[in-house]
């Protein structure tokens, strides 16, 4: 929640709190380097028209890196554990959804601001492309306190017959309930 009361997903559909740009970089992605404007390559994930989750979850102090901030592997920590609590909202787990599980394909991340010890992310959730075997789910995490973009998550998740060892279909009912829902 921003300081106004505004959720991530309000604001940025409607214009206010959150911007949508990277603090530090311009609209050509280029960041300040020791004064000299260099271009840097960027990932892009760009946020869906809506999020269908929100969760809070405070960093704990495993999540700080010898920088002193938030570290890379504890985003994606994060964004799982945000991921188990937007299944379990729905009465699944990882290991079963209709008979099947999940497996990740891949996972990408986009840096945009610090956090620190004791910081409470709001981490925002909506559903990207998908198809018959998998899915993709967007995050969206925004510090609590600042109303910062700390980061975004992208993972793209493969429906997995663990009996079987191999893929599956997407079933019927998570489609409809998570998917359309």
């Amino acid at each position: 929640m921003f300081p106004d009361g505004s959720l991530p997903f309000l604001a940025v559909n409607s214009g206010q709190g959150y911007d949508g740009r990277l603090r530090g970089y311009n609209d050509l992605g280029e960041a300040p380097c020791g004064g000299i404007s260099e271009k840097m390559p960027r990932t892009r994930i760009d946020l869906p028209d809506r999020f269908v989750f929100s969760t809070d979850i405070a960093t704990r102090i495993y999540d700080i890196n010898y920088g002193g901030h938030l570290g890379h592997d504890s985003v994606l920590t994060l964004a799982h554990e945000a991921r188990v609590r937007f299944l379990a909202e729905h009465g699944y787990s990882e290991k079963n959804i209709d008979g099947v599980g999940l497996i990740m394909g891949d996972a990408a991340i986009v840096y945009s601001s610090e956090a620190f010890y004791g910081d409470v992310i709001r981490i925002s959730i909506g559903i990207g492309d998908h198809a018959a075997p998998f899915f993709e789910l967007v995050y969206l995490l925004v510090n609590e306190k600042s109303g910062n973009e700390v980061a975004r998550v992208k993972t793209s998740l493969v429906f997995f017959d663990y009996g079987k060892r191999k893929t599956a279909r997407m079933p019927e009912e998570f489609r409809k309930k998570v998917i359309e829902g």
